[in-house]
């Protein structure tokens, strides 16, 4: 699946990593770029690729509501007291789902969305009810300004810097690329085992002391990282050994760190320096 997707993308092999690794943890990734760089073109790649799974897209503006992500409310329901709304065809019923300008989300969405990412609930009416939600996929031309954003970019996991294409080859393979249909494809059951395999690979001893060594230098550098994130910094390390066929989580496997641990992109290349330095000397 990784190597088809690559195949039909050009310079994304990160990015389809980032996606991969969501997927197979039940994490969330956010591909950040300007406009053009397949953001779009690269979720919807995935999805089409997984069969069984129910897909939701959506672009939101600073005049976005609640309905385009959660559905209209239910006129019958009205009538009878009760406030809730359709959910078909909604992020509320998807396994997959790609919001694009995730930070044009405002204060009528916000708390919805994070509890659905979250928790993997949706509240409605007082009550509480379980959604399908495997991964959601993020894309932003900017990181989020407002503070009252920082918990939902808190949420995604996986980050991931998409540029332009950055040299003449692959200029030249974006050119002749010629859009292809799926060569590999798995099914949603395939997904869950891997699911249950990357919670059952081993995380070695060198692997936890190199995640802290990580946050040692980190510190040093002057960049925090909320506990969420260390927390989740051992599946990350269980998932990145599994999908290279190794049976437990070594220091080695640690370089996938570079996508979860930074914040605002200027600290990308401290962080690949930290990562590197502890687990690719």
């Amino acid at each position: 699946l990784r190597a088809d997707l690559e195949g039909n993308l050009v310079d994304r092999a990160e990015a389809v990593d980032a996606a991969i690794l969501a997927l197979v943890t039940k994490e969330h990734a956010l591909f950040l770029g300007p406009p053009g760089t397949a953001k779009s073109l690269l979720v919807r790649s995935v999805c089409e690729r997984i069969e069984g799974t129910t897909y939701f897209e959506r672009l939101l503006t600073r005049f976005s509501t609640p309905e385009e992500l959660f559905g209209p409310l239910s006129l019958s329901a009205l009538e009878s007291d009760r406030y809730e709304r359709v959910t078909a065809g909604t992020l509320v019923e998807a396994h997959i789902g790609f919001v694009d300008e995730v930070f044009k989300a405002n204060s009528a969405i916000l708390n919805s969305l994070l509890t659905l990412v979250n928790e993997r609930l949706y509240h409605e009416n007082g009550a509480a009810r379980p959604v399908p939600l495997l991964s959601l996929f993020g894309a932003s031309n900017e990181t989020p300004e407002d503070d009252s954003l920082a918990a939902l970019y808190d949420r995604f996991l996986l980050r991931v810097v998409v540029p332009y294409v950055g040299d003449d080859d692959s200029l030249r393979r974006l050119l002749e690329i010629v859009p292809s249909t799926p060569m590999a494809t798995i099914t949603l059951t395939d997904l869950e085992d891997a699911n249950a395999l990357v919670r059952g690979t081993s995380l070695t001893v060198s692997a936890v002391d190199a995640i802290i060594a990580v946050k040692h230098e980190l510190a040093q550098e002057g960049i925090s990282v909320s506990d969420r994130r260390w927390k989740q910094c051992g599946k990350l390390l269980r998932a990145r050994a599994w999908l290279d066929g190794d049976s437990e989580a070594t220091e080695a496997h640690g370089v996938v760190l570079t996508h979860a641990l930074w914040s605002a992109p200027d600290q990308l290349r401290a962080v690949e320096r930290c990562v590197s330095k502890v687990c690719a000397p």
